[in-house]
């Protein structure tokens, strides 16, 4: 089971997508990390109930449980800041929303950038029906399973690119 199951449904979350798979190390190192900014992440000097977990070598994901105290815009900030000393640290890019991870025939994930899409659709190594991770503005845990992955053709790429 995974830390992010042990959460409530309705508990906030984040998701930070790194530009390329991560190593064993880049993992170790974002987790150690993590662990010490979870164990001191506040808000209006309240402890915060949270996890950080990485998923996949590719995704960190912080889940904040906000019955006992909620994220306000320092809190949010304190996380950014955070994941942004990270980025710079490993030098990875947490933040391109351009570059889009995708799920292979061979079950693996991959990247492809967004401007390129309509060339992998016609070399056929893309398809409407190709699995991505698009959509990381899913506000909570429990829409993680039913709006985080999509159907190419039902992202948001499918309204400016010819998905049909």
């Amino acid at each position: 089971m995974s830390a992010l199951e042990q959460m409530p449904k309705n508990s906030r979350v984040w998701i930070f997508q790194s530009d390329k798979q991560l190593s064993d190390s880049e993992v170790e190192t974002i987790k150690s990390g993590g662990e010490v900014f979870i164990e001191s992440w506040t808000s209006h000097e309240k402890q915060m109930n949270a996890i950080l977990e990485i998923q996949n070598n590719v995704f960190v994901m912080v889940a904040l449980d906000e019955s006992s105290a909620g994220a306000s815009g320092c809190g949010i900030d304190k996380l950014t800041k955070f994941i942004q000393n990270i980025s710079a640290e490993l030098n990875i890019d947490f933040f391109s929303r351009l570059k889009i991870a995708y799920l292979t025939n061979e079950n693996k994930i991959d990247f492809f950038n967004a401007s390129s899409l309509d060339v992998l659709l016609e070399k056929e190594v893309l398809n409407n029906d190709t699995i991505i991770f698009s959509n990381h503005t899913v506000l909570i845990l429990e829409d993680l399973e039913t709006q985080w992955k999509q159907k190419l053709n039902e992202s948001w790429l499918s309204h400016n690119y010819s998905t049909k």
